[in-house]
């Protein structure tokens, strides 16, 4: 003889487990659709440098890459290069941009194989990490 209340908590698992597995992939499709707007956009540093101290920044940024593994690159008031820390790691898409007062600079993760890849936030992290390596090193202008 079964027992009403274990007979509601049982109903009451079931439910919440049919929710949380509903929910799931719901979230994961808004995620999803959150990333591919936020995909493309340049994040942009206002400082008080000259166009020509902006652009030497620049060049230390890519002496800075250059021991490491830089792929390309190009240099002008625009940089572009690609940047891979590791064999096994994804490789990055790297566009900086030196105006005075501005330095806009954009990250994305490119994939060498047909297989793809899946980025899980790597490039918005090491676009962060480059923009503080930046500000770090203007400290060096402002003393």
């Amino acid at each position: 003889m079964m027992v009403e209340g274990v007979k509601d908590s049982r109903n009451t698992t079931r439910a919440l487990r049919f929710i949380l597995v509903s929910l799931f992939p719901l979230l994961l499709s808004v995620y999803g659709i959150w990333i591919l707007k936020n995909k493309h956009k340049v994040q942009t540093w206002n400082n008080n440098l000259t166009k020509e101290q902006n652009i030497e920044l620049l060049n230390w940024l890519l002496s800075e890459f250059k021991k490491k593994n830089l792929i390309s690159m190009s240099v002008k008031d625009h940089t572009k290069f690609f940047y891979k820390k590791r064999w096994w790691g994804l490789s990055y898409s790297i566009d900086l941009f030196a105006d005075k007062n501005l330095i806009a600079l954009h990250i994305d993760s490119t994939s060498n194989s047909s297989r793809g890849m899946v980025d899980l936030g790597a490039s918005r992290r090491f676009q962060n990490k480059v923009l503080t390596m930046l500000k770090k090193r203007s400290a060096i202008y402002s003393a």
